[in-house]
């Protein structure tokens, strides 16, 4: 049997669903608690020095910046722990109470059986079953299953990516209100919690750690900021801060994670016209960036589109000559679209950059730490990352714009159509569904039923590629019928970001496993934000 020593932080957060928001000071009646287990002195396992210190600045942080009760529980053995935690879940929280895990030790991974522990205080060095150990599956069903909505388990390990080997992390924080009424901090807090969920977070993949932990350093430092004027710390801001440690942490779900779940340090004393400010970077620019050329690997790629205008819905296909809609056997729509020209509304745009090329999977193992959890068409770096859901893009999108100090985003729905139509730039341009499908993109045709590395097929006359074909793409715009048909009866668009409302987010372009018919520029589909599909991608865009 081979074995692997690796030194392990664990952490586990935990908060709660929330209530109804109340426009006064009890909104939040209950108690957040931080439970912690370090370990420096072993029987059998090599000494630790850094373990009990770096729970105790956790923790002092936590109670003087965030109101958190803590317990810190050192040198436990493997009864003390199950014991402690035994004694959380039959604790009663408040709808609104958070609750913080973090685990500090050895652990040891088992190669042969894949499974990886925690080591407890007097755990012995040879456990060819691991019974002095605690298996990390184990640990997480123990976790999952407490009273808690909300669940994050972050891993800070040498090798903590053998605890899940997913990454890919739901949940969508929302965007926070722009008002700076305490009424208006308080709603935004009570609607980020509504959602359970099981957030894990590992420092790297099967890589050594140090004693050292960057990852503790990171967490402490995003603790420390205080979440700016607002007082917050939201999921974004706190992933978006570990992932610039080295070696880069990992982000995924489990158990029971809910789509648009959130997790909040909400510190104290805050005053109660503390502005509500947008998503923020929770490090500096230019120290993400100096971590290697992310920012000029990315910018490489974007292609300026000059500002315009074009009609949307315009353009009619062949041979089909009736609007088709099909539900497929995910619940996702799609609509062939041949409005006449009479019905369609006049779109004008800024101008805006748009990458040449499909989020690939390698760039989201760069950014992420690792590849998606349900990745369908593995070993290929080149080829471009599916079977992500629209919060998954977000959640890459917010890590990328961290390590990079740029805002990349989704493109709208507007900016993709008018791209896929060669914009302004060349006036005569065929649309895509016009030319020779087999020269610009993959399709059930002749894709053999799975991707490709992203631009190896013509790219159009903008020099963007697999806009026909590869996989369908996500926007930022959400799907909403009426908009469309007002847009229709004003004969123009108010405003190009696209409808507010809407439950589900469009898809636009053909994938690999498109008919012939579907993979033109004008194909419209649309899903809720949580579904993953093996044939759905993105492209990054920027506004200028």
């Amino acid at each position: 049997m081979k074995r692997t020593t690796i030194l392990l932080c664990t952490l586990a957060l935990f908060a709660l669903q929330s209530s109804t928001p109340k426009p006064d000071s009890s909104f939040r009646p209950g108690k957040d608690y931080a439970l912690f287990f370090a370990i420096n002195d072993y029987d059998q396992w090599q000494d630790l020095t850094q373990p009990i210190s770096d729970v105790e600045s956790i923790a002092k942080d936590l109670r003087d910046l965030y109101g958190f009760e803590t317990e810190i529980v050192r040198n436990p053995d493997r009864t003390t722990i199950l014991t402690t935690i035994e004694k959380y879940r039959a604790k009663t929280y408040a709808a609104d109470a958070q609750l913080l895990i973090f685990f500090s030790g050895h652990g040891d991974f088992n190669e042969s059986t894949k499974q990886g522990y925690f080591i407890p205080k007097g755990g012995v060095k040879i456990d060819t079953f691991g019974d002095t150990y605690i298996e990390y599956e184990s640990l997480k069903r123990r976790i999952t299953s407490l009273p808690c909505n909300h669940i994050m388990l972050a891993l800070d390990a040498c090798y903590s990516g053998t605890a899940d080997e997913g990454i890919a992390m739901r949940g969508d924080p929302g965007k926070r209100p722009g008002a700076s009424a305490d009424a208006q901090r308080q709603q935004y807090i009570s609607s980020s919690l509504q959602y359970k969920s099981r957030f894990m977070l590992t420092s790297g993949a099967k890589v050594r750690t140090p004693d050292k932990s960057a990852f503790v350093a990171k967490f402490l430092e995003t603790l420390r900021s205080q979440g700016g004027s607002d007082g917050l710390v939201n999921s974004s801001e706190l992933f978006g801060s570990l992932t610039t440690a080295v070696p880069r942490p990992v982000i995924s779900s489990f158990g029971d994670h809910e789509p648009g779940a959130e997790f909040l340090f909400i510190g104290k004393n805050i005053p109660s016209s503390a502005a509500i400010v947008p998503d923020r970077p929770a490090v500096q620019p230019d120290a993400a960036v100096a971590q290697g050329g992310l920012k000029e690997e990315t910018e490489k790629d974007m292609v300026l589109i000059e500002a315009g205008s074009y009609r949307f819905g315009k353009v009619q296909l062949q041979p089909i000559t009736s609007d088709v809609k099909v539900l497929d056997s995910n619940g996702s729509h799609y609509e062939k679209r041949t409005t006449p020209p009479d019905s369609s509304f006049l779109v004008k745009l800024d101008a805006f950059y748009l990458s040449k090329f499909e989020v690939t999977q390698g760039l989201w193992k760069k950014v992420m730490g690792g590849y998606p959890t349900e990745l369908k068409f593995k070993g290929c770096d080149k080829c471009p990352v599916e079977n992500v859901s629209w919060e998954d893009a977000q959640l890459f999108i917010r890590a990328l714009n961290t390590q990079t100090g740029q805002k990349y985003r989704l493109p709208t729905e507007f900016e993709w159509e008018f791209a896929a139509r060669c914009g302004n730039k060349h006036p005569d341009c065929k649309c895509i569904e016009e030319l020779d499908l087999k020269d610009l993109g993959w399709y059930k045709s002749n894709s053999g039923d799975r991707t490709h590395p992203v631009g190896e097929k013509q790219p159009s006359q903008l020099g963007l590629y697999d806009m026909a074909g590869n996989v369908k793409e996500w926007c930022s715009s959400r799907m909403d019928i009426r908009y469309y048909e007002d847009c229709r009866k004003a004969g123009k668009v108010e405003d190009p970001q696209g409808p507010l409302a809407g439950k589900n987010r469009v898809r636009r372009g053909g994938a690999y496993d498109s008919k012939d018919w579907q993979t033109g520029a004008i194909e419209i589909g649309w899903a809720k934000s949580d579904a993953r599909d093996t044939d759905t991608g993105f492209r990054l865009a920027r506004s200028k």
